[in-house]
């Protein structure tokens, strides 16, 4: 027995030894692969993954695999094909879930968002950038809690939501002021203060913007220790110089930038800048130098694949040239103009795509596992309690009867959608007498008080209004043309604003085209009519609606941040009783919560009156 345990002891120090040799070796591999990505690389750090993923095959190592997907994201990304970039970085956020590593999730998400901003898909990365801050927080880290602060700030400046940003901004302030180290909290300084003086010159206010401008470039002692804050700084504080009038300081400032971006090499930064110099020389009228500079900085961007520079560049040397030289700028910017747009719109859909397909194969794994958990438990069931089997009949006599039972339930149910479906009919109806009938005929007989100025004229005007809203809060919508979704999209379209923020959370979860249009039909006016409270009367900035199914019941959860109000004297629009009445007629629930914080509406519906 003494010579078992020594063996065993003996085994489990080889596998500790073992173990620790290998996460060393991961770790070495993950270090090399970094340096091999800020060398752009991308021959080595494929050799680097294919390291990783060996260990990964060898022991399971879930860490090796997620950053396997991490550079793989890496070498895309360098090679600018963002679609498969966002699709590994997406698999590696996964990977860190499940291991529940916070840090590793939420850089991935870090880098997500940074990419979709660039590629001006706003709302997704605004999306990642929300949840990779529900990741980092808790944990009290400040490196990477102000990077999503500033890029979120940085979303909401290309929003034009400036004073959202400004907010975000001076919140990453508190949070770098933190940090015990001088250098971190000096380089973060110089991005925020120029970030924050970049929102009041995009606002329009240059006087306010200087001011945050020049405390950036005062703090600035050595240009050369810190390249790219100098220059971010220095470019916006010259146009700001520019549009105050100070326009040989603005000039001696943009020819200070340019003499330096050559001097470290930066071609891209070039490229900017003369096309900055030749916006400005077009516009005083120094057309010989606005064509030399429009020229250089069109050279640099196609030579460095600055699209946004070179499609500026294309407008201002069509505008400078004539004839065939002219046109040949202007065709070219239309080609590279639709061509930008194109690939915009097909990234967005390709980030959202691997969201959506993520989630969907999550919830279907989920469920796979769920479902072979249960049938191993119901083999264990039947092989130890054989005495089931006296049961059965039993059983099958109770399965028949609830059969029976459930499917007299179905029969009712479908007996009150159809009820509710020529009610709705009637409504229908009624509307159209109401708005082609009453209306009309109320319409003539103002039209006659109006030319013989009589007194009453008003009030039936009034009435007509009243008969036509009417009409309309009695009609609805028919599925059968527009689908479930794209209705919704419209709602919500015709009512979002930048001071109104709507968001719809799960709707692609639920197979809308397999419900009943009475239920589509109800869940539409009740989002309809709450929507329009909350735009008159809750003065709230945000707006969100929620689906989920389970089972075999929808529900909806709808939630404003606005002042709310007392149910008890809510009489406008509709009516929550009226709406409360449309779903319970189907056998839904309909619950509204109101206080000073905001409102909060809930809906439930059996899809099958179960």
């Amino acid at each position: 027995m003494r010579i078992f345990l020594l063996l065993f002891l003996f085994s489990v120090h080889c596998f500790s030894q073992n173990d620790d040799k290998r996460n060393k070796q991961r770790d070495s591999l993950i270090d090399v692969g970094l340096k091999q990505y800020r060398n752009r690389d991308t021959i080595n750090l494929k050799k680097t993954y294919l390291g990783l993923l060996r260990i990964y095959h060898s022991n399971s190592d879930s860490v090796s695999l997620a950053k396997v997907y991490h550079y793989k994201a890496l070498i895309f990304r360098i090679q600018n094909k963002l679609d498969s970039s966002y699709y590994y970085y997406n698999q590696s956020k996964n990977i860190s879930i499940r291991v529940k590593d916070s840090t590793e999730v939420a850089r991935r998400l870090l880098s997500m968002a940074y990419m979709q901003n660039d590629e001006r898909d706003y709302l997704g990365a605004e999306s990642s950038g929300i949840e990779g801050l529900r990741y980092i927080e808790p944990l009290n880290e400040i490196t990477y809690t102000v990077d999503f602060y500033n890029i979120l700030g940085n979303i909401s400046v290309n929003m034009g939501a400036y004073e959202e940003a400004r907010k975000k901004f001076n919140y990453a302030r508190t949070i770098y002021n933190k940090s015990d180290s001088e250098e971190f909290k000096k380089i973060w300084k110089l991005y925020i203060l120029n970030n924050i003086g970049n929102s009041y010159l995009l606002e329009g206010n240059p006087e306010k913007a200087m001011i945050f401008l020049k405390e950036g470039l005062d703090q600035i002692k050595t240009k050369e220790k810190y390249p790219r804050q100098y220059q971010s700084l220095l470019g916006n504080y010259a146009e700001c110089l520019y549009l105050v009038d100070r326009k040989e300081e603005a000039w001696d400032g943009f020819l200070s930038l340019i003499d330096f971006r050559k001097k470290i090499n930066n071609l891209y930064g070039q490229s900017l800048s003369h096309n900055a110099i030749a916006f400005y020389h077009q516009k005083e009228s120094n057309l010989k130098k606005a064509l030399y500079h429009a020229k250089k900085g069109y050279d640099l961007a196609k030579k460095v694949n600055n699209n946004a520079t070179r499609l500026s560049a294309l407008l201002k040397l069509g505008a400078l040239t004539s004839g065939s030289e002219s046109k040949s700028y202007y065709q070219e910017y239309a080609q590279l103009s639709d061509s930008l747009n194109n690939r915009e719109r097909y990234l967005k859909n390709q980030f959202a795509k691997v969201r959506y397909e993520t989630e969907k194969k999550d919830k279907e794994n989920a469920t796979l596992k769920l479902q072979k958990e249960q049938n191993e438990r119901e083999i264990e069931n039947q092989r130890q309690q054989k005495i089931i089997v006296l049961l059965l009949g039993t059983i099958g006599l109770l399965v028949v009867i609830t059969y029976f039972r459930n499917r007299r339930k179905k029969l009712v149910y479908e007996t009150q959608l159809q009820k509710a479906a020529v009610r709705e009919k009637e409504r229908q109806q009624i509307a159209k007498s109401l708005h082609d009938e009453v209306a009309g005929d109320l319409r003539m007989l103002h039209q006659k008080l109006t030319k013989n100025n009589a007194e009453e004229a008003k009030s039936v005007e009034n009435i007509k209004e009243n008969v036509r809203n009417l009409s309309h809060q009695l009609s609805s919508t028919r599925f059968d043309q527009v689908s479930f979704k794209d209705q919704i999209i419209n709602l919500i379209s015709d009512a979002f604003s930048p001071n109104f923020r709507i968001k719809v959370e799960s709707i692609d979860t639920i197979q809308w085209g397999e419900i009943n249009d009475s239920i589509k039909r109800t869940i539409y006016i009740c989002i309809r009519e709450s929507l329009q409270n909350t735009l008159k009367h809750a003065e709230a900035s945000q707006f969100v609606i929620s689906f989920s199914q389970e089972k075999k019941e929808v529900f909806v959860e709808m939630k404003d941040n606005g002042k709310g109000f007392e149910k008890d004297k809510k009489k406008t629009g509709i009516g929550l009783k009226n709406l409360q009445e449309r779903v319970e007629e189907i056998r839904g629930i309909f619950s509204v919560a109101s206080s000073d914080k905001g409102t909060q509406t809930n809906i439930s519906i059996p899809l099958h009156g179960k």
